[in-house]
């Protein structure tokens, strides 16, 4: 993707990040778990979370395509210590890392916009 591509995507991030209190880092990656555009609030392993959020990505949508559940759309995990959210585009993905005490239902909803907006500039 172009630089100025780019920069539009992290501007939307950015915006996300703000939005919703307790959203620790929001990335843009590859399905081959390769950043595109990131916004994060503290000290986060861009290539890690990238990497990892591909990874889940793709076993998720392995797991709906084996179990015939069609239409994957999204993934979260829960932990202690916060939670992970990943959702897809066609060749890419979008992962949330959130605080444990951040409003899942809320960053849901903006979550759907921000997909929305990410789509309609990379033309899905």
């Amino acid at each position: 993707m172009g630089a100025s591509i780019d920069r539009m995507i992290e501007e939307i991030l950015d915006n996300f990040n703000h939005s919703v209190e307790g959203i620790r880092a929001s990335v843009v990656a590859t399905s081959d778990g390769l950043p595109i555009a990131s916004a994060m609030r503290e000290d986060t392993d861009l290539a890690m979370v990238a990497a990892l959020g591909a990874a889940i990505m793709g076993s998720s949508k392995s797991a709906v395509t084996t179990l015939n559940l069609k239409g994957y759309d999204n993934t979260m995990i829960n932990a202690a210590g916060g939670k992970i959210v990943v959702t897809s585009f066609s060749m890419a993905c979008l992962i949330v890392v959130l605080e444990p005490t951040a409003n899942t239902g809320l960053v849901l909803i903006a979550l759907n916009d921000v997909k929305k907006k990410i789509s309609q500039i990379i033309g899905e």
